[in-house]
């Protein structure tokens, strides 16, 4: 009888009650269905031969794009993030990196990312294992602790991640800590870190199965951080202590030596609070005027968590245009990638009409679109320009992070009606936004669980 009962649990999860498979029928319909007409076959034929942004792009955006703007702040040359996942920490730190330039009176000026690189790298490694401590009791084929196990260590973070490394660890120039092969491509430095966490959280578990405390948990945590320290240190270098700076300026003036530590250096030369700096949000799907916090999303332990007040995308632009007007940047985060030409640099709303090029309804719906994920954020970058008319804006100046051969040596042009639809967060300065928006960030946060989309 058990035997019988066990074969009906495992046929009704095969195949639920209320599933259809697709059937020959259904298929023999599909093919007859489909309208073969002079459009479907036209399309057809182009896509046989040509990428789909070569074939459909609507030459009407690009006949009327200009690169001129009303107000905008000028930079140095732009930076890349080569082959990595560091757009928040170039967008972070492209933020006050041009004012350390022109108080230099220099050409360029770059931070070392890989300096931050690589403490961020460590800081998620002891959270991902604290974290393991802490869910140690559950099963291993629990939700929650395969949910921590799908991605130990990646490259990512937020805004308010730049801001924690900042603080606890400085900054360094770039000639301090250059760059090497693994922060121009990082896939196989982090595909190793991750294989190695995993393996240190079944460590951490089987020990806590066998009866280990907390406390001996910490302790074989502190081994396995050294593991990943020295990983870190091949790959990328160890992080300095101190270093000597001098620079020659644009009047090839060249200054003497002086020491610094990394806290000394941002202490003298980053003048800006970036904890002067408050991250709003447009999730339309998601109540206005409230304050949110997103559990687990700090990457130190010590850090702030993603946080954010959620406000109308109109109600925000208006804060950013008085950020640009007083050449304060912008940082922001977007769907970077949709209705975008990558060459030419250009993101507009209307740049596929991709209802009249298949044939079928895609209305893009910011709300909508959010809740099912078809909308996220996936780059970060910093806004140094806006073009106004009749104080409307028509479209904004971006500094991206990846290098100089895309968009117009590196800067891309970002047409207003993309905001509305791909713009999802925004960072600014708390001297331009007003004193009702400040005091939203004093409610009691609505807490939205790890599990949960951000959106």
């Amino acid at each position: 009888m058990n035997c019988i009962k066990r074969l009906l649990e495992l046929l009704f999860f095969v195949a639920p009650v209320f599933a259809q498979s697709l059937t020959l029928l259904q298929i023999d319909s599909l093919k007859t269905g489909l309208n073969r007409d002079t459009g479907f076959n036209m399309v057809h034929q182009v896509l046989l031969n040509q990428q789909f942004n070569q074939a459909f792009v609507n030459k009407d955006v690009l006949r009327n794009h200009n690169t001129d703007y009303t107000h905008e702040i000028k930079i140095g040359k732009v930076a890349d993030q080569k082959h990595t996942g560091r757009c928040w920490m170039y967008a972070g730190l492209n933020v006050v990196r041009h004012r350390v330039k022109d108080r230099l009176n220099l050409d360029h000026f770059e931070f070392s990312e890989n300096y931050l690189f690589f403490w961020d790298k460590l800081e998620k490694a002891n959270h991902f294992l604290e974290e393991v401590i802490a869910r140690s009791d559950l099963n291993i084929r629990d939700e929650k602790f395969q949910r921590l196990l799908k991605s130990p260590m990646d490259d990512g973070g937020y805004w308010q991640n730049c801001v924690d490394l900042v603080k606890k660890y400085g900054c360094v120039p770039i000639e301090a800590m250059p760059e090497v092969p693994s922060t121009e491509n990082s896939r196989l430095m982090q595909q190793h870190l991750t294989y190695y966490l995993r393996d240190a959280a079944y460590e951490l578990k089987i020990k806590r199965d066998e009866g280990a405390s907390v406390d001996s948990l910490r302790k074989l945590k502190e081994s396995q951080l050294a593991n990943v320290y020295r990983m870190l240190a091949l790959h990328l270098g160890e992080p300095v202590n101190t270093f000597e700076f001098r620079y020659k300026n644009k009047e090839k003036a060249l200054t003497d030596y002086k020491t610094y530590t990394p806290k000394s250096f941002a202490e003298s030369f980053v003048e800006e609070d970036m904890g002067d700096y408050v991250m709003f949000a447009n999730w339309p799907a998601r109540n206005y005027g409230h304050y949110y916090v997103v559990e687990s999303s700090n990457n130190l332990i010590d850090g702030m968590p993603l946080n954010f007040v959620n406000l109308p995308m109109d109600d925000i632009k208006k804060m950013m245009i008085e950020s640009i007007k007083h050449q304060e940047p912008v940082n922001f985060s977007a769907d970077v990638g949709k209705q975008m030409l990558r060459k030419e640099g250009v993101m507009h709303a209307e740049l596929f009409n991709y209802e009249d090029i298949y044939g079928v309804p895609m209305k893009w719906d910011k709300a909508k679109y959010s809740v099912v994920q078809n909308i996220a954020s996936t780059h970060a970058m910093v806004i140094i320009g806006v073009d106004l008319k009749n104080d409307i804006p028509i479209k904004w100046k971006v500094e991206n992070s990846w290098g100089d051969d895309d968009g117009e040596k590196g800067i891309f042009h970002m047409y207003d009606n993309w905001v509305d639809l791909y713009v999802v967060r925004v960072v600014l300065h708390k001297d331009y936004v007003p004193q009702k928006y400040l005091d939203l960030f004093k409610q009691e946060p609505i807490v939205i669980p790890e599990n949960e989309p951000e959106q």
